[in-house]
């Protein structure tokens, strides 16, 4: 089983810890409440049958504060009382689990990626364009999309889903015409030389020979330059992109070159002397050496896989015949960052063979989508989703649901028992008014003049002579709660009253007369314990 659980994906992180936030709070109410009541409910099981029942049975805890009287009272004794003691527990510890309800919401929750099938807005390409300048923003956000997806360098995109999607790339979901290999040749330096002709940079620059050979036999062919220059007499740094290309297998019919040849080299000219003086076309370059040179080259064959022809205005369109735009387009592309690292005199960053695939790859489907056809594929799609921790999940539900459990036990046992709920104290007012009714019994007594009054469990037991600190302990241990009912006897002063033979009452003043401090008697009554 995953240790995290996802919810639906457009619910949002900050809206699920504060709802956490709420949730553990109630529940530790509810834990606490339901908790407190059924520890509560076993002492009170004997009210119902009637019998007397111990004080401490009976006693109930609800915040930290009535802990720490609780512990206060009963100090050591607390141990001899495990249900005061289990109450002591759980307040303390729901209570402690309140206060961090929002550190615990915080590290039970995070965001995560999960990949799921989705229908993916995007565009259709066409083979109506054969340039695209300089479109910085949207070849730098689909080179950003296709690396996040994971797309292969080797094939051309027949369509192009929304960049902004974070989609993945699964080889089944696609089914691209063109395809192709390639041989790269990863930096290598070179040394290279201004010569003193200037028909053009390819008779100006000695030893292009060896960075692209292609361009011997090509058919075609361009470059495009860029960099900084410091002075009229030194160029930094210069960037090159050299293209050339053979177009071969023609089929009339759909128009398409079958098969292209390329070659695609980028160069990095370090210190290049510059012609104080001339400043028009390469020889704006002085005679001499180059103070060092590096380059990357990719030689790529092409192939187009053959489709439906009432697919084929629908493809990609490397066989494009404006091939001066794509060198062009690789120096508007990486002349900004290459000019930022030769201003600030940084190392420049080598474009790498699979840089110049991608880019290629970039600049032929943003090429082709110009048009925006809009179309709607299924793909995997990578979905950022909030999850929370299993092991937080189980153990919060086993509690809700003990709790609810618990709740309904207790919810029965008052219904059960609804015609004597006047006899259960439970609260503080409960308890206050019992006090009341302890001072003046028969004014509380229910029909056939049974009362309940708090009495001592020993006539042995002298509570003033007790410690002042222990009194309450001593008072709160030897407490019950009893059933009492004036009854009728001879005049006998201070003697013990005797419960009659034929009544299932036990008098309270049988079972504990009211420690040695006498209750003041109303009157018109006797006090409890006394005749």
């Amino acid at each position: 089983m995953s240790s995290w659980v996802s919810f639906p994906k457009q619910w949002k992180l900050e809206d699920i810890q504060a709802g956490l936030n709420v949730l553990i709070t109630a529940l530790s109410g509810l834990v606490i409440f339901v908790f407190v009541r059924l520890s509560w409910q076993s002492g009170a099981r004997r009210i119902a049958q009637t019998k007397a029942v111990s004080l401490p049975s009976l006693f109930t805890l609800n915040t930290p504060g009535e802990v720490l009287d609780a512990a206060g009272v009963l100090k050591h004794k607390l141990l001899d009382h495990p249900n005061i003691l289990t109450q002591c527990v759980v307040v303390a510890l729901f209570s402690i689990t309140t206060l961090v309800s929002g550190p615990i919401a915080r590290y039970t929750t995070r965001t995560a990626s999960i990949s799921t099938e989705l229908a993916v807005n995007g565009y259709l390409t066409t083979r109506s364009h054969n340039s695209n300048g300089d479109d910085q923003v949207m070849w730098n956000l689909t080179m950003t999309s296709l690396d996040r997806a994971g797309f292969p360098v080797d094939e051309m995109l027949d369509y192009l889903p929304d960049p902004s999607i974070h989609w993945l790339y699964r080889q089944e979901e696609w089914n691209n015409s063109w395809s192709f290999t390639c041989q790269s040749i990863d930096a290598t330096p070179i040394s290279l030389r201004m010569s003193d002709n200037c028909s053009d940079y390819m008779s100006k620059v000695q030893g292009l020979d060896s960075v692209i050979p292609s361009l011997q036999y090509s058919e075609a062919y361009s470059y495009s330059r860029g960099g900084y220059y410091v002075n009229s007499t030194l160029w930094r740094d210069m960037l090159m992109f050299f293209h050339a290309v053979n177009y071969t297998a023609y089929e009339e019919e759909t128009d398409i070159y079958h098969h292209v040849s390329m070659s695609l080299a980028a160069l990095h000219l370090h210190n290049i002397p510059l012609n104080g003086t001339d400043f028009s076309g390469p020889c704006e370059l002085d005679v001499g050496p180059v103070e060092s040179a590096v380059f990357t080259r990719i030689d790529c064959d092409i192939d187009h896989q053959p489709v439906d022809h009432h697919k084929i205005g629908n493809i990609a369109y490397p066989d494009t015949g404006d091939f001066a735009s794509i060198s062009s387009a690789f120096v508007q592309y990486y002349n900004s960052r290459f000019g930022y690292e030769s201003i600030s005199n940084q190392p420049t960053t080598i474009i790498t063979p699979r840089d110049l695939r991608r880019f290629f790859q970039t600049y032929i489907v943003t090429k082709d989508v110009q048009n925006r056809l809009p179309v709607e594929r299924n793909l995997m799609v990578s979905v950022l989703v909030v999850q929370i921790s299993t092991a937080f999940l189980v153990i919060y539900c086993l509690i809700a649901f003990i709790a609810i459990f618990g709740g309904f036990q207790y919810a029965l046992f008052l219904l059960l028992n609804r015609k004597i709920l006047p006899l259960l104290p439970q609260s503080k007012l409960d308890w206050i008014v019992q006090a009341a009714a302890n001072a003046t019994p028969s004014g509380f007594a229910q029909s056939g003049g049974l009362s309940w009054v708090v009495t001592t469990s020993s006539p042995h037991v002298d509570v003033s002579q007790a410690r002042p600190e222990q009194r309450k302990q001593v008072l709160f241990e030897i407490a019950w709660y009893s059933p009492w009912r004036p009854q009728p006897l001879p005049q006998q002063i201070f003697g013990l009253q005797k419960a009659s033979p034929n009544s299932d009452v036990t008098p309270a003043s049988q079972l504990s007369p009211v420690s040695t401090v006498p209750v003041p008697a109303s009157p018109g009554m006797r006090a409890p314990g006394l005749q």
